[in-house]
């Protein structure tokens, strides 16, 4: 039984595919699983699918017709299907870094529900992150409140399978009102006693469609995802990135603070994440600015 089995829905990005499952290679941990999951894929993903299962036997591809929305569904048939107590999520255009299974499958083993740090790389290759921390209830909470707000992503959620079959149901076609993952992830949340965990490091890079990628094209999107690609695949830039996100991390929510005060947004989270990162920053050997 492997130790992880990793999800990576897709239908169409056949020029990032075969970057988001090399990075697989990077792992430290390397007994794991891929399902490739085709919702109605294009040829060209289909090729590069085949040809990435063939030359590798932890690899699978479940050729699927086009589903309703996302091909949610097909999500729930590859959890059954996996041979890993731990599901982890990686989107078809986004980068596992070399700690991310080890990270994780750590907190798995005394948690129910577990993320890497997360956030985003905007255009402008700046970091970005959506502060949070899933061992809090407060945070629990804030998902579950209206008006919907999410700081969950696919790409670096991981949980058990065990907890996932507990749920009277689990991945489906979400309401229109309702965005996917998230409607996923608060059935989690609604569980009694969910034991959940934000890990203090960003591990999972998002490139995400969402975030004004939407007007380019899959080779823009090849060329810009193979910059961080060809970074990570140096294993001396995951610390060195590692202590970039403590850093941007720390301007983000300096300018967090300044809108919460104005806007009294919820903070709370805000606060417990500023703590971390204070801790981490002096773990890095990064000085505050007054100290130079």
């Amino acid at each position: 039984m492997p130790k992880a089995t990793v999800l990576i829905p897709t239908h169409n990005h056949y020029s990032t595919l075969p970057m988001t499952i090399a990075s697989m290679k990077w792992q430290k941990e390397q007994d794991f699983e891929i399902i490739i999951i085709g919702d109605g894929v294009t040829e060209a993903v289909r090729q590069v699918a085949k040809v990435c299962a063939e030359g590798d036997a932890r690899i699978r591809f479940l050729d699927l017709p086009k589903g309703a929305h996302h091909g949610d569904l097909y999500r729930d048939l590859a959890i059954r299907q996996s041979l890993s107590e731990n599901i982890f999520y990686l989107c078809d255009d986004d980068l596992f870094l070399p700690s991310h299974l080890s990270n994780l499958l750590s907190l798995l083993e005394t948690h129910d529900f577990v993320q890497s740090r997360n956030g985003y790389i905007d255009l402008e290759q700046k970091i970005h992150i959506f502060p949070t921390d899933l061992s809090k209830s407060f945070y629990i909470d804030w998902h579950l409140k209206e008006p919907h707000r999410n700081a969950v992503s696919l790409t670096g959620t991981a949980h058990r399978k065990s907890t996932y079959l507990k749920l009277p149901i689990g991945w489906q076609d979400p309401p229109p009102h309702e965005w996917t993952d998230h409607f996923m992830w608060k059935k989690f949340f609604r569980l009694p006693g969910l034991r959940a965990a934000t890990h203090n490091q960003m591990t999972a890079l998002q490139l995400p469609t969402s975030m004004e990628r939407e007007s380019m094209g899959l080779l823009e999107r090849r060329t810009e995802l193979q910059y961080w690609y060809e970074r990570f695949s140096n294993p001396e830039a995951e610390p060195k990135f590692q202590a970039e996100v403590v850093q941007a991390s720390m301007d983000e929510l300096n300018y967090y603070y300044a809108i919460t005060k104005n806007w009294e947004i919820d903070y709370l989270a805000l606060e417990a994440t500023n703590r971390d990162l204070e801790n981490q920053k002096a773990e890095l050997g990064l000085k505050p600015p007054n100290q130079g």
